[in-house]
């Protein structure tokens, strides 16, 4: 079932990168496709996962729209997550989600096509947010990604670092269960406990830089 519906949301991608050059307005149907893609990416079992990253989906599809951008150019500015989510359920749509994860942890190629798309899409949205109003628009959206990191560092800092992974974990089963359990994620991949606070930080000054820009900018009106 998973797999047919990751199938549905790539032709329903598709369809969207169609109707951009009709001049539709492309950003609700993103933004959900954009929560439909975590639904499947889980196989409908992450519901912690899923809830957290819709909060900030909408949180910033709704802000692009209404604050950073504000015109009839936020289409085009999305234009490059359109084609991430695409490469993504294209992935899912061949045996579902576990078939993710099991090249990501086996497959290097994989990694790198993947950390590759990823950053060219991501970083390509960017450039055309900012290319609407440079100054204004990097301010706006500095204030947003801070306020959304300073979001997922306060989840992982109040859940407990390695608690909430373990839940992520359960939920996708990136990796072996009783291996998470046993020796706990972080120890297992390595990972350092103190990243959630060097995400706060970070957060707190994109946060802080964006709110001063903005201030900078009504004040020179």
């Amino acid at each position: 079932l998973v797999i047919w519906l990751a199938r549905v949301l790539f032709i329903g991608l598709v369809g969207l990168l169609l109707l951009y050059y009709t001049g539709r307005d492309l950003l609700a149907s993103t933004m959900f496709i954009a929560m439909a893609l975590l639904l499947l990416f889980t196989s409908f079992t992450a519901p912690i996962f899923t809830l957290i990253n819709s909060v900030v989906v909408v949180v910033y599809f709704i802000s692009l729209q209404k604050w950073i951008v504000c015109d009839a150019h936020s289409s085009k500015t999305l234009l490059p997550l359109i084609a991430f989510f695409a490469f993504i359920s294209a992935i899912l749509s061949i045996r579902g989600p576990f078939y993710f994860w099991l090249n990501f942890w086996t497959n290097d190629i994989f990694r790198i096509l993947l950390c590759s798309i990823s950053s060219v899409c991501i970083l390509g949205h960017f450039y055309l947010v900012l290319s609407q109003n440079t100054w204004k628009a990097s301010a706006k959206l500095a204030t947003t990604i801070g306020l959304l990191l300073i979001f997922y560092a306060g989840v992982f800092i109040v859940g407990g670092f390695e608690n909430m992974l373990a839940y992520f974990n359960d939920e996708l089963l990136m990796i072996p269960g009783m291996t998470s359990r046993i020796l706990g994620i972080t120890t297992h991949l390595n990972i350092p406990m103190a990243i959630p606070h060097y995400v706060l930080l970070t957060g707190v000054s994109i946060f802080t830089v964006g709110i001063l820009s903005n201030l900078c900018t009504r004040s020179s009106k």
